[in-house]
């Protein structure tokens, strides 16, 4: 089965997933934004462990596309682990990614593709394009009308995809307490040519772990 098809048919499964969507409908998303960025469920994904002989459950799959096609396919375990924390992994990489010697260590891979690149295909050159951290924070934004990407964890923004920003206005936004990752990362976007970049920073009572979802929800 190819990723597309793989996507697809988790797509479907989602929506007749016995009140999967659910996830994502109690996060404020509405079913178009949910079909719109193909967000999709699997009964049974494997997470492996470092430690262990892993973990085996459902998963929600965020698929992150460029190109007209999908560039890889990042995994969330519904459920939590001892630590409350969903598990994740990565699959489903086109044929050309991972990337070589453009991870964290030079002849390491970039093995993480931001989710919502094609948000950006004809956008104007200048154009504000927020980068924030995680898929329904991203999704929340542009249903209010941004146009924004995602990380799946802050100072995780890999230089050959920091390089995809370039020309327009950036706005790292965060979750609060992430404040010193969103920093890092916004150097690697001035490095990259990003026309600007600008980093968020949470009022002082904000809870460590505020993020825009939430924060969405409780006040559109």
């Amino acid at each position: 089965m190819s990723t597309r098809e793989k996507v697809l048919r988790a797509r479907k499964a989602l929506a007749n997933g016995g009140g999967k969507i659910a996830y994502f409908e109690n996060r404020g998303l509405s079913k178009e934004t949910i079909t719109q960025a193909f967000l999709g469920y699997e009964p049974e994904v494997y997470f492996p462990e470092k430690n262990g002989i892993g973990y085996k459950g459902p998963a929600l799959l965020y698929p992150c596309i460029g190109g007209g096609r999908v560039l890889a396919i990042h995994y969330k375990s519904l459920e939590r682990d001892e630590k409350r924390k969903r598990r994740q992994k990565w699959g489903g990489y086109a044929d050309d990614l991972p990337r070589r010697g453009h991870g964290k260590r030079p002849a390491a891979p970039a093995k993480i593709v931001p989710f919502g690149l094609e948000t950006l295909e004809g956008l104007e050159p200048g154009s504000l394009v927020v980068l924030c951290c995680g898929e329904e924070d991203a999704l929340s934004l542009r249903q209010v009308g941004f146009t924004a990407l995602s990380q799946p964890g802050a100072g995780l923004l890999e230089p050959v995809y920091a390089a995809e920003l370039a020309g327009f206005e950036v706005v790292v936004f965060y979750d609060a307490g992430e404040e010193a990752q969103a920093s890092e990362d916004a150097i690697k976007l001035r490095l990259a040519g990003a026309a600007e970049v600008r980093v968020v920073e949470w009022p002082p009572d904000a809870p460590h772990g505020a993020d825009i979802n939430a924060r969405l929800v409780e006040n559109g």
